[in-house]
């Protein structure tokens, strides 16, 4: 049985219930990063775009109803271009305070970063710690180097410092959303 989450919301005197599935909690930041990148896209910025995991459909039933599967694991969830180089990242919610787990991110997300980082793309995680409403962007190579340490036997989460120290937070901008082109321009900048 999937685990659902409710949020709870008074307002003007009524009550309203969003049940949100485990799989589902990182919907908003999806959404919010879509309409960041529908805005790039308006403002001839960047192309971005989400990936979709690939699905078989199994059996079809009426008015687009239909039962699948997962084919295969997805690479990332965003690719795209910006100012002729490559950006690849992937997009994290996170209900910690104090740290992001690695075991939110696949063996093959880091491989397919770590890929994209050795063609020259600018690669990234971006992480909505939603208790702490912070959303930070943190450069590949740093995830890529904390995640192989945790499976040398280290430390099996990034500390919430750490993001702070090796990353930036992502803010509202430019009239955008979430302008993480921002952080994107300053990060490399000071990395390179």
């Amino acid at each position: 049985m999937k685990s659902l989450r409710t949020r709870r919301k008074v307002e003007n005197g009524l009550l309203s219930v969003a049940i949100q599935s485990h799989a589902n909690r990182g919907r908003s930041l999806e959404t919010m990063l879509n309409m960041t990148n529908s805005q790039y896209r308006r403002n001839n910025w960047a192309l971005v775009d989400k990936i979709p995991t690939p699905i078989k459909k199994l059996r079809d039933y009426s008015r687009g109803t239909f039962i699948a599967v997962w084919e295969s694991k997805s690479s990332v969830d965003y690719q795209g271009v910006y100012n002729g180089r490559a950006l690849v990242f992937e997009a994290k919610m996170c209900r910690e305070e104090k740290r992001f787990p690695l075991a939110n991110i696949h063996d093959h997300q880091i491989a397919y970063l770590e890929q994209a980082e050795q063609q020259g793309a600018i690669t990234f995680l971006i992480i909505d710690f939603s208790k702490l409403d912070e959303v930070y962007l943190v450069p590949g190579q740093y995830v890529v180097k904390y995640w192989h340490n945790a499976q040398a036997g280290e430390r099996k989460s990034i500390p919430i410092e750490a993001i702070r120290e090796l990353g930036m937070r992502v803010r509202t901008g430019r009239g955008v959303i979430l302008d993480y082109l921002a952080v994107v321009d300053k990060l490399w900048k000071r990395v390179g």
